[in-house]
């Protein structure tokens, strides 16, 4: 079960890092701010989740408690971090459609 903590905590940095990285191209229309409100919205849960799984993963327990994780506690924590990121996932791949597209290059002689 630790190692699908750790597993968990890394994807869950991945998908936080790209999920940043959408939210400072998205353009300043109203459809890319209410996106971009639902992507921070997610990516703070998802954040929320991943300080919960780091502690886990180097300490065995949640953070500021001394007691060992409950593997049922441990179950429930994977599978709601992994909804959240999925949810995360889903998010970021709706914005990077309204992402601008890069200009293409001119046209060679």
């Amino acid at each position: 079960m630790l190692i699908k903590a750790e597993e968990a905590y890394r994807g869950n940095g991945a998908i936080v890092f790209k999920a940043k990285k959408i939210i400072k191209a998205l353009p300043a229309t109203p459809l890319a701010k209410k996106h971009c409100a639902n992507l921070e919205e997610l990516k703070a849960a998802v954040e929320g989740f991943t300080g919960q799984l780091e502690s886990i993963t180097i300490n065995g327990t949640m953070p500021d408690e001394t007691r060992p994780v409950s593997v049922a506690t441990l179950k429930e924590l994977l599978k709601d971090s992994w909804s959240y990121t999925k949810d995360l996932s889903q998010a970021c791949l709706m914005a990077q459609a309204l992402m601008p597209k890069k200009a293409t290059q001119a046209k060679e002689d």
